[in-house]
């Protein structure tokens, strides 16, 4: 059996009043609207390498080139081609093991 530490209440809720502050901060932050190339693979949860795999994808979302700021694509694109993935992903029939 594992010892469990008491925590007292004033520090809970002191911990817990931080986490709802810090939430709410960057809850409040605006998105941007485009998602520079090299910050798409984060946005997308893959690695590089698999980002530039996805890129060639059909159905991938289309690039947006920004004079003088390089490749970028609509956070928005990216967002609804992930879901669209992940809802086709969950709708597969299971294989029978």
């Amino acid at each position: 059996m594992t010892d469990v530490l008491p925590i007292p209440p004033e520090l809970l809720d002191a911990l817990v009043d931080r986490l709802v502050e810090r939430l709410a901060a960057e809850l409040g932050k605006p998105r941007p609207l485009l998602v520079r190339q090299e910050d798409a693979p984060d946005a997308l949860g893959v690695s590089r390498s698999a980002f530039f795999r996805l890129k060639g994808v059909a159905g991938f979302p289309r690039e947006v080139r920004v004079e003088g700021a390089g490749v970028h694509f609509r956070r928005a694109d990216l967002e609804r081609w992930a879901a669209g993935l992940k809802a086709r992903r969950t709708r597969r029939p299971q294989a029978d093991g």
